[in-house]
């Protein structure tokens, strides 16, 4: 589901996976958080009806990969070359040599032939 945030009184939140990162999965960016920390998150939603507030994280960081694509630097089938930055089991994390964006490759976008989809292949 997501990140449960206790806010004032006995009040909680919930950041939904998909509301935690731009570019990273949510279920990556999650292992990221341990009970007791402290974090700012964004009032996305409140439901009365259902005693349910919605909180972002993401919100409150520039969605660059967005914007990229809306003024035409990226776009679908593009090919850019990546510097990896981190390695992971579910992918790899990486750079874009000429924009500076960092986003995520899922293992499953390594490559088609499922042998290959190894993100152990490459290195920092």
């Amino acid at each position: 589901f997501g990140l449960f945030i206790g806010l004032e009184g006995d009040v909680d939140g919930m950041v939904h996976l998909s509301d935690l990162d731009w570019t990273r999965p949510g279920e990556q960016v999650i292992e990221e958080y341990n009970r007791g920390d402290m974090v700012k998150a964004q009032v996305l939603d409140v439901d009365i009806e259902k005693e349910r507030i919605s909180l972002g994280i993401k919100q409150l960081a520039r969605d660059t990969v967005g914007e990229a694509a809306n003024s035409g630097e990226l776009r679908k089938n593009a090919v850019v070359t990546c510097e990896v930055i981190g390695v992971k089991d579910g992918g790899l994390d990486v750079r874009l040599v000429d924009s500076g964006i960092e986003t995520f490759i899922k293992r499953s976008d390594l490559s088609r032939d499922r042998d290959e989809q190894r993100p152990e292949r490459f290195t920092v």
